[in-house]
């Protein structure tokens, strides 16, 4: 079992990012045309940080998560343009074999239904057991004391009898965390979630989120965390990176993005969660994400935007930093708007449509 050790950088000294994903393109060819699912995504992960991706679905965050371990299926998808740096080690050029050597042992994802993850006729031991003597070559007897200890990691009660149990025997809340304990057997150093607490009730949702927290803390686990939910991402990451329509339209720190969102986007995402310390009406985003094969024109966001000018239509904004932000972690939008009046504040109710905004949505 490997051991972690806690990070002894000099305290002045800034972290190489562990990860780096640079205008990464995945594309899926369709009856329709060329689906552009990713569309030029750029961030990077620090060791031991938590980074959220948020946007509503269909805006390319789970894809973006499979594009980082080649799991897009091809054909029909492809993973056409870009670089996904593993230090300095390029994961869209490595081969087959350095792919499935790094799965599971450097990089590991906890899939969004467990259900599906979870192989049925095999007991959840042997399923642990599996990655474990894959990856670190232990005889089947010392896999399985591994895979025991893996399940009491996860406080899973009574794993002595957990261990030999199918998937089916088991609620939601213990396949998920079985599907955890599977993701951190080898003690990876970059953890992928995908929505990894949707259908679980609230008190379980919260025992799944202290659970990846306190591995994080104790591993020194870096975690990629894909969710819809606003309240995870505030309770969890240390940064967010907004998606929609395939690209990367906010990316600030979390307490920034919370106090003041620079994109009408992540405002509209905002005014339709539920809050318990306001009784106004939610306010949902009118419209639907584009269809992939035919983003529109400029900011692919516009059609549904109340403050949407004619620039938006006619050219795509590019991702700049916003004044008066972090300067340790700079404050990113894409946003027409914000570049004319950069302390325009979003975060308000919009405006009621005016002419010119109608127009450019029709």
């Amino acid at each position: 079992m490997r051991e972690h050790s806690p990070n002894n950088r000099p305290a002045d000294e800034p972290a190489a990012p562990l990860l780096r994903v640079e205008n990464l393109k995945t594309i899926f060819h369709t009856q329709k045309g060329v689906a552009r699912a990713v569309d030029g995504v750029s961030f990077h992960i620090l060791p031991r940080e938590t980074v959220a991706i948020v946007g509503e679905s269909g805006c390319g965050k789970s894809v973006t998560a499979l594009s980082i371990l080649r799991l897009i299926a091809s054909p029909p998808g492809l993973i056409a343009e870009g670089r996904m740096l593993w230090g300095e080690e390029d994961l869209r050029k490595a081969p087959p074999d350095r792919m499935r050597a790094l799965r599971g042992a450097e990089i590991a994802m906890v899939f969004q239904d467990p259900t599906t993850s979870l192989n049925p006729v095999f007991t959840i031991g042997d399923q642990i057991a599996e990655t474990i003597s894959l990856h670190q070559g232990l005889s089947s007897i010392e896999a399985r004391e591994q895979a025991l200890h893996a399940l009491r990691r996860v406080q899973i009660p009574d794993p002595t009898t957990r261990i030999d149990q199918y998937p089916h025997q088991m609620s939601g809340g213990m396949r998920q965390r079985v599907m955890i304990a599977m993701a951190l057997c080898c003690y990876p150093r970059l953890l992928i979630a995908d929505e990894p607490t949707t259908a679980l009730d609230v008190t379980v949702q919260a025992q799944i989120l202290n659970l990846l927290r306190q591995r994080q803390e104790d591993d020194g686990t870096a975690l990629l965390l894909i969710t819809h939910d606003l309240g995870v991402v505030a309770k969890i990451a240390h940064r967010v990176l907004v998606m929609y329509a395939g690209q990367i339209v906010e990316s600030a720190t979390t307490m920034d993005l919370f106090q003041r969102p620079r994109h009408p986007y992540t405002a509209g995402l905002f005014r339709s969660a539920p809050r318990i310390d306001t009784h106004a009406p939610l306010t949902p985003i009118e419209g639907m994400v584009p269809d992939p094969v035919d983003y529109p024109l400029g900011c692919r966001f516009h059609p549904r935007c109340p403050w949407a000018i004619h620039r938006c239509a006619i050219e795509t904004p590019p991702l700049r930093v916003a004044p008066n932000g972090n300067s340790a972690c700079p404050h990113l939008r894409a946003c027409w708007l914000a570049e004319a009046h950069p302390e325009g504040d979003f975060s308000s109710a919009p405006p009621p449509a005016s002419p010119a905004s109608s127009e450019v949505r029709t």
